[in-house]
Formats: structure tokens, C-alpha cells, sequence
């Protein structure tokens, strides 16, 4: 793992994608992830294909109403595939407008309001900005912590069932422990 790191580093980036390869075979961590990952690979995809909708919502709304304002949208699969990059990318699609969300919310006090075009972006970028932050990203979070708390459920389920039961003949460790001489360990490593 450290030789293909120090490769990519020193020779090309390509070395990386094979100590990733190594990190996720090899190590228990990894294996964690993996097996986090592949718990909630259905809702990850659904939720990555919310992220599509949504952003195909601003990019249509972008196209409708402001499209004389931007300068990536001249037509609408222009203006789509411009928030569609923008909002999975960056989850910012302000840059889509002329100046970006920087000069928007800067006008705030003084002009945003004096033209309805300026209010309504406003309106539109904070929509996107509070449905992107804080529904959207908080469903990827909530959806990976509880694949990694569901895979350490499972890991000690199978830690509890090494100590608690014989793996070859299913009996439990307290029938050993209270019928033979030597109990359980004894079974374990003698009988077997």
C-alpha cells in the first residue's frame, strides 16, 4: 500500500487508483466501507438520482424565467447540463448566473429588491441553497452513517456467535459448558 502510494506520487496517478484497490481488499477498514457502501447502494443511487431531479428542476426554472440573465443558458439542454454539473459538482449553482451568487446576495440590501428579477434569483438560489444543504446532503449523511452503524451491528452479531456457538455443529457454548469436561474451548479444539 505504501509502494503504490509513493508510485503515485512520484510516477503517476494511476498508482492510486490501485492502492485504493489494495486499502478495500486488504483491510479490515476497507472492508467496512465496502460492505457500508454495498448495504445502501439502492438508496445511495435513488438519492444520487433525487440530486439529478433537482437539479434539472433549477436548471428549467433557470431556462424559463431567467434565461436572458445567464450566459451558459441559450438553450435548454444547455441550461440543464449547466445545473445539473454545477449542483452535483459544487452544490452551487449560482455560478450559472451572470456575476455568480456572490454578486446576487452582495446586492441584498441595496438593489436586490428594486428589481424583480434580482429577488426572484435571490429566491431561487436560496431554495436551491436550503433544499441542496440541508435536505439533500443531510439524506447522503444519514443514509452512510447508518450503513457503517448497520455494518458494526453485523460485526458484532458474528463476534458474539464466534464465542457463543460452535460453527460446525451450531450448538451453543453453554451446553459444552455445563455437560462436558472441559466445556466449550475444549469442544472447539479437540472435537472439531
Amino acid at each position: 500500500l505504501q509502494v503504490t502510494s509513493i508510485m503515485s506520487i512520484v510516477q503517476s496517478p494511476f498508482w492510486l487508483t490501485n492502492a485504493f484497490i489494495i486499502y478495500f481488499v486488504d483491510s479490515d477498514s476497507g472492508s467496512t466501507v465496502m460492505m457500508g457502501v454495498y448495504t445502501v447502494a439502492g438508496p445511495l443511487l435513488a438519492t444520487f438520482i433525487l440530486g439529478i431531479l433537482i437539479s434539472v428542476f433549477f436548471g428549467v426554472t433557470t431556462f424559463v424565467f431567467f434565461k436572458r440573465n445567464t450566459a451558459q443558458c441559450n438553450t435548454f439542454a444547455q441550461c440543464v447540463t449547466e445545473h445539473v454539473i454545477a449542483g452535483l459538482y459544487m452544490g452551487d449553482i449560482g455560478q450559472v448566473y451572470e456575476g455568480g451568487s456572490e454578486l446576487l446576495f452582495q446586492e441584498i440590501p441595496e438593489v436586490a429588491f428594486q428589481r424583480p428579477s434580482n429577488s426572484s434569483k435571490m429566491f431561487t438560489l436560496l431554495s436551491f441553497y436550503l433544499i441542496w444543504n440541508f435536505i439533500y446532503l443531510n439524506i447522503f449523511i444519514g443514509l452512510i452513517s447508518s450503513a457503517f452503524e448497520e455494518s458494526r451491528r453485523h460485526k458484532a452479531i458474528k463476534i458474539k456467535d464466534l464465542a457463543s456457538k460452535c460453527l460446525v455443529c451450531s450448538r451453543d457454548a453453554h451446553e459444552f459448558d455445563h455437560r462436558r469436561l472441559g466445556g466449550f474451548k475444549h469442544h472447539l479444539t479437540a472435537e472439531h
